[in-house]
């Protein structure tokens, strides 16, 4: 066996190894600027994951109302009246009047429905038009694409429980939103042509729940304006101080004599529409908050003089920034390309 051998370092050298060690209160030092380190790093992280989810959230719940509106201006611009000319009297005719069976209307929604402010803010409108829609799919109809519906929207403070299958109504918990409700009466089922006066029709396409769905939630306001053209202005002249239209007389009578209103019969020529949407994430926070009450946007005392819809806009839109609930407004003006309007 070898013996051990020792071997010995100058007194410099052991000095230099000794200065390369690192003492404790160093260690704890760069132990301390780690940790601030990773705190500023993960607080940066958290900021940035929720900033994106925040957006992604928005972005997605703007999207499905750019989605939707874009589908209202669609059918919206497909209504029609299919106008025809007759006289004003079977036993003593004296002129011709302008006729249909059909009707478009447009308004407070708390009017045309009989329904409160407070959970039907702001405008509904109701019409006819040649969707080809039928239920079921295989219906025997469904081939005929040109088939006239019942198609009518307004804005509902509801809980989702209706829409949803009846398995989960114990499993989640019910969500209380502003939803954008859209009437789909099928093609089979078309009563307007029963009655060729009032608006009963918009009651008799509101009894079946499968003829009403939600097509976007947090829509917290539609306004609808009938518009004509002003060829000497690039602005729209109202048809309506009140927003509200009715091609139908309001007397009762099937037509107005001897001098029909100008809207008796005939779609409007423009429709200016607008739909003001908030974020999911702004709807979860306030029923967090809130629970089943709707938010008072003040919008039972809002667009009802088309004269004060820019200061209307305004004053909403400083209602949802005092709220902090996110929102977006979309609007645009469709023409009706079945109105054929004449003074």
């Amino acid at each position: 066996m070898l013996p051990l051998m020792q071997v010995r370092l100058p007194h410099g050298s052991r000095r230099r190894l000794h200065c390369l060690a690192f003492s404790l209160v160093e260690m704890l030092v760069v132990l301390g600027i780690l940790s601030v380190l990773s705190i500023v790093i993960f607080s940066i992280l958290n900021q940035t994951t929720r900033l994106w989810q925040s957006s992604d959230a928005r972005i997605k719940s703007f999207q499905a109302a750019r989605i939707t509106f874009d589908s209202l201006a669609r059918n919206i611009g497909q209504a029609t009246l299919q106008t025809y000319w007759d006289y004003d009297s079977t036993n003593a005719p004296t002129t011709y009047l302008r006729m249909s069976d059909l009707h478009y209307i447009n308004g407070q929604a708390s009017d045309i429905l009989s329904a409160p402010k407070a959970t039907h803010p702001t405008h509904a409108v109701f019409f006819q038009a040649p969707l080809g829609y039928t239920y079921p799919a295989s219906h025997p109809l469904s081939d005929l694409n040109g088939l006239l519906n019942v198609c009518g929207y307004y804005v509902e403070w509801n809980s989702d429980t209706n829409f949803i299958p009846s398995f989960l109504h114990t499993q989640v918990q019910p969500r209380m939103r502003f939803r954008l409700m859209q009437v789909m009466q099928p093609a089979q089922d078309f009563r307007v042509y029963e009655a060729r006066t009032g608006s009963g029709w918009i009651a008799a396409s509101l009894t079946q729940q499968n003829y009403i769905r939600p097509v976007a939630e947090n829509i917290v306001a539609l306004i609808v304006e009938p518009q004509l053209s002003n060829i000497s202005s690039t602005a729209n002249v109202s048809l309506s101080s009140d927003y509200s239209y009715s091609s139908r007389p309001t007397s009762g009578s099937l037509f107005t004599t001897p001098n029909q209103p100008k809207t008796e019969h005939q779609l409007p020529p423009l429709i200016k529409l607008t739909l003001v949407a908030i974020d999911e994430r702004s709807a979860a926070q306030w029923q967090s908050q809130h629970g089943s009450t709707p938010p008072d946007l003040g919008l039972a005392s809002r667009f009802t003089q088309t004269a004060q819809y820019e200061a209307d806009m305004a004053s909403l839109q400083d209602r949802l920034k005092a709220l902090r609930l996110n929102y977006r407004v979309f609007s645009t003006t469709v023409a009706i390309h079945a109105s054929q309007w004449s003074n």
